[in-house]
């Protein structure tokens, strides 16, 4: 099948929102018809094997991932770039006077 989504298209998604659907209950929903590609089963059929959709299930867990690890990895560095903001700071103020030493 030619239906491709180019890798870029996808690497620059703000935001990446995974259904996932095991594959049998996918071939299941194809066999009923309940689905918009089912149609196209006929002319594809040799695409829609489980191995198939099996390694596109894992490309799209593998994304989905990689997303969530970006994100994860910038939250982190902000936090960690306000901690460091925020560092205690102490003010000590000593008077030239004999009496303050005592």
């Amino acid at each position: 099948m030619r239906e491709t989504v180019s890798d870029t298209f996808i690497e620059q998604a703000d935001e990446i929102e995974l259904v996932d659907l095991p594959t049998e209950e996918l071939l299941k929903r194809l066999r009923k018809e309940r689905c918009i590609l089912a149609s196209r089963l006929k002319r594809h059929r040799a695409f829609f094997q489980p191995g198939n959709l099996i390694a596109l299930r894992q490309l799209a867990l593998r994304y989905t991932e990689r997303n969530v690890d970006t994100k994860l990895m910038s939250y982190k560095k902000s936090i960690l770039s306000q901690k460091s903001e925020r560092k205690d700071r102490f003010l000590v103020c000593i008077s030239p006077s004999p009496s303050a030493l005592g």
